[in-house]
């Protein structure tokens, strides 16, 4: 199971925007480069960087597509076991 969890604080108007296209680039990255992608991750988003003018869902898609493919080739991973809710 996937679980992206959100921390952050973005400017209202856009969060949700946002925030799919972080959710669509986690998957993207874990679902083209990590084999054992179905058997769950749980990441956190604890901090953005927003800018008026540069700022839009497919920058933070890009962003969040690098930070992954940066750690899926040799970050640093908090190793847990997931809890399953039932």
């Amino acid at each position: 199971r996937l679980s992206l969890i959100n921390t952050a604080s973005w400017p209202s108007r856009d969060e949700q925007r946002c925030l799919n296209a972080v959710a669509l680039a986690v998957v993207d990255a874990l679902m083209t480069s990590w084999p054992s992608a179905n058997q769950g991750c749980r990441l956190t988003l604890t901090e953005i960087d927003w800018n008026d003018v540069s700022s839009s869902p497919y920058a933070f898609y890009l962003a969040t597509r690098g930070a992954m493919n940066k750690l899926l080739q040799g970050g640093e991973w908090l190793e847990q076991q997931m809890a399953e809710t039932t």
